[in-house]
């Protein structure tokens, strides 16, 4: 609950303000006198606070009010219902420019209806304020980021990016000193920008910035020449530092010892500002031959975003004379291309050529060893087929021990049945002798039974003949005894 004390003190305050205010300027609409706004058309700035202190007239004390405002953009705010005091005074705080209802630019009216019974009916005082909000001076500075002069004709745009918005408030064009000043409205909170510069064959840039009421504001914006550049700068052999320049004064000629690989640094730069995903590539030259050399960009460390031209000059002499090698850099970015060459002076090392050639009986002994353990495997390889073989002949020999086995059998078995079969053989022929015996005696038969036949067939015809006439001599004697 409101603290009633401190209320009724802000009133009294108030009440006074406004008697003393009574003695100063007023505005009278349709029987209102208005104290605070004190004038019709009165401005405000983003942060100040509208009182409202008005005076229908003491007949009017403690009576009901209603108040309405209505924004710029024609919509009607009616705030809570409220009453006049007992000297006919309506003292409200209606809210702060810049902040909910009262955050639009423009014209507000304000309708103040004080009802009160008959006859003396109801009074409505309208009166009007401008919210004029608090004007940023904006001073963009374009420059040429590799020489520091200023850019004329450069255009600026201003953009509000307040809340992730980007809204385009306004622009402008640089004079002889590069500079140009922009106004942009401004409230008692922060907002955001972006300026943004363009210049014909240079590469946009932008800056961002911040601002809180009536701030003047002055950045500096660098416009980088679109064009690609490949910059060596130092060159490293064993981990240490054998040749270097500075970043804005590329290498031309490096030197470097024969047979030991060297880094070489590069830097590429598109519109003055270091690029990391150029494509780049790098060959040196000899007299008679030209190499593909190793690049690679740097991920990590003091040089992460540079790229690193791996090179090793070969070893071609033994003299303290150096011989030249021309190296190659080429790069890529979007659509534009950039090559660059850099002599190369490598010098003679005993210790290199040393190395050269222990590095040489290195490759061999490699090879030697890749050689004798391919030999091993084969080894190996032909010691396994040989153990299998030999289990092969192995189980072979106890197969054919065993068919010997069953062979020698068989044959005691085939000596056995040789004697019976002779004995079978003889007994056939005896039987072939009588079978031959018994056929000749058989013929002899046949042919004394085909001489008995015809009297054997005489004499069973007469049986039969007496047979029928003795049947028939009994069957006559059978009738005559019936």
């Amino acid at each position: 609950m409101k603290n009633p004390i401190l209320i009724t003190g802000i009133m009294l305050v108030l009440v006074a303000v406004s008697m003393a205010t009574v003695f100063n300027a007023a505005y009278t609409s349709n029987g209102i006198t208005f104290y605070s706004p004190s004038t019709n058309g009165q401005v405000y700035h983003s942060g100040q606070t509208l009182y409202l202190n008005a005076s229908a007239g003491s007949q009017y004390a403690n009576q009901p009010v209603t108040i309405t405002i209505t924004t710029p953009s024609g919509v009607n705010v009616d705030l809570p219902p409220t009453q006049t005091n007992a000297q006919g005074f309506v003292i409200e705080n209606l809210g702060t420019f810049g902040q909910g209802q009262l955050s639009t630019p423009g014209t507000y009216t304000i309708a103040v209806s004080v009802e009160a019974p008959s006859p003396l009916g109801t009074k409505t005082g309208v009166i009007q304020v401008v919210y004029v909000p608090a004007q940023a001076s904006v001073t963009i500075e374009v420059l040429n980021g590799e020489t520091g002069v200023p850019l004329s004709g450069a255009m600026v745009y201003l953009y509000n990016t307040t809340n992730g918005i980007h809204k385009l408030i306004t622009e402008g064009t640089t004079g002889a000193s590069g500079t140009v000043t922009l106004s942009v409205i401004s409230f008692n909170f922060t907002q955001t920008f972006q300026a943004v510069a363009m210049y014909s064959g240079f590469v946009n840039n932008s800056v961002t910035f911040s601002i809180v009421g009536n701030q003047s504001v002055t950045e500096v914006i660098k416009l980088y020449p679109a064009v690609l550049s490949i910059i060596p700068f130092m060159v490293m052999q064993n981990g240490t530092v054998v040749d270097a320049s500075n970043i804005n004064a590329p290498l031309t000629s490096v030197v470097v010892t024969q047979g030991i690989p060297a880094s070489i640094i590069a830097k590429v730069e598109f519109a003055g500002m270091p690029i990391s995903n150029a494509t780049v590539q790098a060959s040196s030259a000899y007299p008679s031959l030209v190499k593909v050399l190793s690049v690679s960009p740097i991920t990590s460390g003091t040089y992460a975003g540079d790229y690193n031209i791996t090179i090793e000059a070969m070893v071609v002499n033994t003299t303290s004379a150096p011989y030249e090698v021309v190296l190659s850099i080429n790069a890529s970015y979007m659509s534009l291309t950039q090559s660059v060459s850099v002599s190369v002076q490598a010098y003679y090392n005993t210790l290199a050529y040393l190395q050269h050639y222990i590095e040489l009986i290195q490759t061999e002994i490699n090879l030697l060893n890749t050689d004798i353990k391919t030999l091993n495997t084969s080894i190996n390889s032909l010691t396994t087929s040989l153990s299998s073989l030999n289990q092969s002949i192995t189980t072979v020999t106890k197969e054919v021990n065993t068919l010997n086995q069953e062979l020698t059998t068989a044959n005691q078995t085939a000596s056995g049945l040789s004697g019976t079969v002779n004995s079978l053989k003889t007994s056939l022929n005896t039987l072939a002798t009588e079978l031959s015996s018994l056929n000749t005696t058989v013929n002899q038969l046949k042919s004394q039974v085909n001489g008995i036949l015809p009297l054997v067939y005489g004499g069973i015809i007469a049986g039969v003949l007496g047979l029928i006439v003795a049947i028939i001599a009994i069957v006559l004697v059978y009738r005559k005894i019936s």
